[in-house]
């Protein structure tokens, strides 16, 4: 039936052709199909539903020392895009998974790579020779300060949709939590996490590890960049 609903599905796309008698063809078929294999649009919503939301368990890194704010820092994004981090402790190393919707945990982990190699350039820029107490301190100031902004842009207002569309986005983002709180309880955690970083280390550094933060364009990251692919 999966096969017959994505089938349906392309034919609907294929229905909104400038060309007008392949849309009129496209049209023909899908009335066909549901009424051969007794289907409604509501089925077909359902069924793309349901695949929005499949969970999935994406391994973002695991290293033998995993620096804290990378932790910190996915712990923000998953949280903005509606994920959950796992932190996995082996024998000499740490893993970090991201779980949540295919199209969700790909922006964030894209996001976090993005934002990696940002805190790393501008603190080789700004910090490098001042003490590893001043670059640690900078680089936990940027992720400080990254993620309040990570928040506050996940809060921003939406575009104001019709009444359908709020319907749609509401049963999705219920569906999607649903589905995600069940596969963390199957793997006996609710995927919270506790900071366990402590005090801020060198105060001069922290702060302008905050200030350089200020400078990083996240907007056009996401509307522009790598993950704008996911965001359409």
């Amino acid at each position: 039936m999966d096969r017959i609903i994505d089938r349906i599905q392309k034919l609907l796309a294929l229905s909104s052709s400038d060309e007008e008698h392949e849309a009129a063809t496209a049209a023909k078929m899908v009335q066909d199909l549901l009424a051969k294999h007794n289907l409604t649009m509501r089925d077909l919503n359902k069924a793309q539903l349901e695949k929005e939301t499949e969970i999935v368990d994406k391994s973002v890194i695991n290293k033998s020392r995993m620096p804290g704010w990378y932790t910190e820092l996915l712990v923000s994004l998953a949280s903005a895009f509606d994920c959950k981090v796992i932190v996995g402790t082996g024998y000499r190393s740490t893993s970090l998974r991201l779980v949540g919707t295919e199209r969700d945990t790909t922006v964030a982990q894209l996001m976090f790579e993005y934002l990696c190699e940002v805190i790393d350039r501008l603190a080789k820029k700004h910090a490098y020779g001042r003490g590893r107490t001043y670059v640690a301190s900078f680089r936990r100031g940027m992720v400080s300060r990254l993620s309040d902004r990570i928040v506050v842009n996940s809060k921003q207002k939406q575009p104001e949709t019709s009444p359908e569309t709020e319907e749609r986005t509401e049963g999705l983002i219920l569906l999607k939590k649903d589905k995600l709180t069940r596969y963390l309880a199957s793997l006996s955690t609710n995927g919270s996490y506790t900071n366990h970083l402590g005090g801020i280390g060198h105060a001069s550094g922290y702060h302008s590890g905050k200030t350089a933060a200020d400078s990083v364009n996240l907007s056009d990251q996401v509307k522009g960049g790598r993950a704008a692919g996911y965001l359409t």
